[in-house]
């Protein structure tokens, strides 16, 4: 793809106008894909919310991860590309994101401030849990299933 681009712009084609239609090709893209993949796991979960409000964290996550992927893309050769970048997502997803981890991170400063910036899944999930709070009011019988209740509120209601 670099040595079409390379040559197309010798031949005096337009940087901004390349970089604009690619940008928009990705975003259709991403819309569509984030489309498909939260339309089938809201037919699996079949989740008491409206799908439009499913959707809408999927729809960050996949634009935060997009960043991420260009940012790595950019970073690393093309051979470590897909293993960086799921090893980035990990990280920052499952051991920042997790609501056990949070507790520790959200006390203010520089560190909150850090997995609110690096972290897709720190407001993402936030938002699922608060509007599912919000609109299902659940209520746990099991002695654990409160507990986690609980530790999930502390995290999440208070930011």
């Amino acid at each position: 793809d670099q040595p079409v681009f390379w040559r197309e712009r010798a031949r005096g084609a337009n940087m901004i106008a390349h970089f604009s239609s690619r940008v928009l090709i990705n975003c259709i893209d991403l819309v569509i894909l984030a489309f498909a993949f939260t339309a089938v796991y809201y037919i699996i979960r079949q989740p008491a919310v409206p799908y439009w409000c499913w959707m809408t964290p999927f729809l960050f996550t996949a634009v935060g991860a997009s960043g991420w992927g260009y940012l790595v893309s950019n970073i690393v050769s093309p051979a470590n590309g897909p293993f960086v970048v799921t090893l980035v997502m990990f990280c920052t997803c499952a051991l920042l994101g997790q609501f056990t981890n949070l507790a520790i991170f959200l006390h203010g400063g520089l560190l909150e401030v850090f997995i609110g910036l690096v972290s897709l899944t720190r407001w993402t999930v936030a938002m699922n849990f608060v509007y599912g709070l919000a609109e299902l009011r659940p209520d746990p019988t099991e002695v654990k299933a409160m507990y986690e209740l609980a530790l999930q509120k502390s995290v999440y209601e208070k930011r």
